[in-house]
């Protein structure tokens, strides 16, 4: 899956199986995952 860097520090990952982005947000020692639409 594409996987890029933001400014904000966060990574996104195309996931194709289901069309959508995860956000994948790094704070401290904690990893959460935020499902987003395409369009967001």
């Amino acid at each position: 899956p594409a996987c890029h860097d933001t400014p904000a520090g966060k990574r996104w990952v195309l996931g194709d199986w289901d069309k959508k982005l995860w956000y994948i947000e790094v704070d401290k020692d904690t990893i959460a995952l935020i499902d987003a639409p395409l369009n967001a």
